[in-house]
């Protein structure tokens, strides 16, 4: 039996630590389920932080244990944050194209949980590189993978991603937009996600602040900001920072 995952929440100082905890116990036993489970939580991790460095670094490792060992699902899982890490460090085409590839792939012989994942990872890169079109076929199909599945957790986020997608589509129509955000920030609230209910709360923040309510901006925002307590140098809470700075 692989190592249970408990949360390993992405903002707390003591993410890193406990995650080293958790590699030194899965080498101990020796056991490759555990082993690529560590793997697994430490890619979604460093991606969590924005940190394409260490998502290579450990995309590479998972990648050459997962051919070692013939695990083909995370040698797939390996690839698309690879591509992830390579859009992030000036190669986008090189990357979606990975990232592309090898979600076509684990379609055939992977589980169901992590597909939305990788698609909303694939549109936030087709975003930043300007392919408006695939983003938004690929984050609604991530969205229709989790209807039929009933995985939700990490519905905030696609609508996030859609959200932010269809703004730069169409920025001078932030309506549909907004509402993916909305619908972003209840669906965290409701999950107690607080990490994922900030970055919806981010984004939507920004369509009130540049509608001039910065009021409701602020409101937004800085209560779930307040309510962190570690952490505090990590991307959103510093972008956060920087929002209600910039409201006064």
């Amino acid at each position: 039996m692989s190592i249970t995952c408990t949360r390993l929440p992405a903002w707390r100082s003591s993410a890193a630590q406990d995650l080293a905890s958790r590699r030194s116990w899965a080498a101990e036993l020796r056991q490759a389920g555990s082993l690529v489970h560590v793997m697994d939580m430490a890619l979604l991790l460093h991606r969590y932080r924005r940190d394409a460095r260490a998502v290579a670094a450990e995309a590479q490792r998972l990648g050459e244990y997962a051919e070692e060992q013939a695990f083909p699902e995370h040698r797939e899982k390996a690839r698309v944050f690879m591509g992830w890490a390579l859009t992030k460090s000036g190669d986008p085409q090189r990357g979606i194209s990975m990232m592309r590839e090898a979600i076509r792939s684990h379609e055939h012989i992977g589980t169901r949980e992590d597909p939305p994942v990788w698609k909303e990872m694939l549109a936030e890169a087709c975003l930043e590189a300007g392919i408006l079109d695939e983003g938004l076929e690929v984050v609604d199909s991530a969205l229709g993978d989790i209807e039929e599945s009933g995985l939700r957790f990490w519905a905030p986020e696609l609508l996030r991603c859609k959200g932010r997608v269809l703004l730069a589509a169409r920025p001078g129509e932030p309506d549909a937009a907004r509402a993916c955000f909305e619908e972003a920030v209840a669906i965290a609230r409701a999950q107690e996600a607080r990490a994922l209910e900030l970055r919806a709360a981010l984004d939507l923040a920004g369509v009130h602040a540049s509608a001039g309510d910065s009021g409701t901006a602020r409101a937004l925002v800085e209560p779930l900001h307040a309510w962190f307590v570690e952490g505090r140098t990590t991307p959103d809470l510093v972008e956060a920072r920087q929002l209600l700075a910039s409201l006064r």
